[in-house]
C-alpha cells in the first residue's frame, strides 16, 4: 500500500504548519527600557510627596493640639489670676475699713486723751491755789474744772 506523493490527504508528505501567534510581540528594543526607567523616578516622586505631606499633617496636628493645651493653661492660668486678684482687692477692701475704724478710734482716744490733760491740769490749778488759799484762783479752777472734766470720771 503505497500513497501516491501529490494525492491530497497524506499526512506524510504535508509539510507542518507553524502556528500564527494572535499579536505581534514588539521586538525588545530601546522604547521599553526607556519606558521603565521613567516611571519609576515619578512613582518615587509621588511617594515621596505623599510621605511629605503626611508627615507635615502630623506635625500640624501636633503643633495644633500642643497650641490648645497650651491655650487651655493658659486661659485657668488667668481666671486663676482673676480670682487671686478679686481676693486680694477683697482683703485691701477690708484692710482699708479697717484702717479708717483704726484711725477714728485713734482719734477719739486722742480727743479723750486731751479732755483728760485738760481736766487734769484744771484739777491740779484747783489744788494749788487752795494751797496758796487763794480763793480767787480756785474760783477760776472751778469754771475750768466744770469745763474741762464733763464726762471724765474722777475718784477722789
Amino acid at each position: 500500500m503505497s500513497h501516491p506523493v501529490n494525492e491530497p490527504g497524506n499526512p506524510a508528505e504535508v509539510p507542518p504548519i507553524a502556528p500564527v501567534p494572535a499579536t505581534p510581540s514588539p521586538p525588545p528594543g530601546p522604547h521599553l527600557a526607556t519606558r521603565g526607567h521613567r516611571l519609576v523616578p515619578i512613582l518615587a516622586l509621588v511617594v515621596a510627596l505623599v510621605l511629605v505631606v503626611g508627615a507635615a499633617t502630623v506635625l500640624l496636628l501636633a503643633q495644633r493640639e500642643s497650641s490648645n493645651r497650651a491655650i487651655g493653661r493658659q486661659r485657668a492660668e488667668i481666671t486663676q489670676l482673676r480670682q487671686d486678684l478679686a481676693a486680694k482687692d477683697a482683703e485691701l477692701a477690708k484692710a482699708k475699713q479697717d484702717l479708717a475704724a483704726a484711725r477714728d478710734q485713734a482719734e477719739a482716744l486722742q480727743r479723750a486723751a486731751s479732755q483728760h490733760k485738760a481736766c487734769q491740769d484744771a484739777v491740779s490749778e484747783f489744788f494749788g491755789a487752795v494751797e496758796k488759799d487763794d480763793d480767787e484762783a480756785a474760783g477760776l479752777a472751778v469754771i475750768k474744772i466744770m469745763a474741762n472734766c464733763e464726762g471724765v470720771k474722777i475718784d477722789i
